[in-house]
Order: structure tokens, then C-alpha cells, then sequence
């Protein structure tokens, strides 16, 4: 399975959890933050998607 769901409180969190995949190699997958998305969930509900830059 080649799919990773990261858990984040604020972009600033998803921002680094980001930078320190890009540096990291798991299991000879190549982790390309360019591709990365993200959905916000406020009470329940999603409020909007983006594309979190590093």
C-alpha cells in the first residue's frame, strides 16, 4: 500500500510533518509533498480543501 494519511491541528503542523517526509525515504517510496492535499473538518463538516506549499 503506498497511501499515507497524516493528522495535523494546524497547517504549520502539516507544513513540517511535510518537509520531514520529503527528507525521509520509506521503504523505497518516494513521499512527493507537490501532490499532498488537505480537507478541513470544523464540528463535523468539511469547510474547504488546498494545497499546502513547501
Amino acid at each position: 500500500m503506498d497511501d499515507l494519511t497524516l493528522t495535523s491541528t494546524t497547517q504549520v503542523q502539516a507544513r513540517w510533518m511535510l518537509t520531514a517526509l520529503t527528507d525521509a525515504a520509506l521503504a523505497r517510496v518516494k513521499f512527493k509533498a507537490a501532490k499532498s492535499r488537505s480537507l478541513i473538518i470544523k464540528k463535523g463538516k468539511p469547510k474547504y480543501r488546498f494545497t499546502i506549499k513547501v
